[in-house]
């Protein structure tokens, strides 16, 4: 089989996965991602929360029912992009799924449609980032470096993916970690460092 070939296979079965993890998840009304529930425990109020990347909308509608949440930033271009040597196809269509399942929380909710690094002077300080865009090392890496400035003292900066398949999140987040002498706390698929 040729390489062409391959991606086209690989990328169909992961488009239909997502799509059947989507059904399954709203059927079954599966827990939120637990990052999530690391920032619940804490017991804050009136959470500013930021996602960058927000894809379907299935997270930032966890952790709009799960948390107390005041303002959700979410920092997503809608446009394909490559990781992992796979293109990610993102159509208009991704978008407006995204906007119907987050309509019931329009009012709290800010879409920022550019890049991460480009999105930062939108952002204001905040209790919980969720980092779920680019999964490669250099751009997980850049996005720990830019937002972790943003997190208040107390808040949580998080990272999806923190699994084999990604090593590059991995990678970024025990480096980035050990530079700032933080703790790394991990569970499936989660990441996630607290702002001493």
């Amino acid at each position: 089989m040729h390489g062409g070939n391959t991606i086209s296979l690989l990328s169909k079965y992961w488009k239909y996965n997502r799509r059947v993890f989507d059904i399954m998840n709203t059927a079954l009304n599966l827990s939120p991602r637990p990052a999530t529930m690391a920032m619940k425990k804490t017991g804050k109020k009136n959470i500013v929360a930021v996602e960058v990347g927000v894809f379907y909308g299935d997270n930032a509608r966890s952790i709009l029912r799960t948390l107390d949440i005041e303002h959700l930033y979410l920092v997503d271009p809608y446009k394909t992009y490559t990781c992992g040597g796979f293109e990610v196809k993102i159509d208009d269509k991704i978008l407006k799924e995204a906007k119907r399942k987050l309509k019931p929380w329009k009012d709290k909710i800010s879409w920022v449609h550019k890049y991460s690094d480009i999105a930062i002077y939108e952002i204001p300080d905040a209790d919980f980032i969720y980092l779920d865009a680019n999964h490669d090392y250099e751009f997980i890496t850049k996005d720990l470096s830019l937002y972790y400035p943003k997190v208040k003292v107390g808040g949580i900066l998080a990272s999806h993916d923190f699994k084999c398949f990604h090593l590059g999140v991995i990678k970024a987040a025990v480096e980035f970690t050990n530079i700032h002498k933080l703790s790394l706390n991990a569970e499936p698929d989660d990441c996630w460092m607290v702002k001493p």
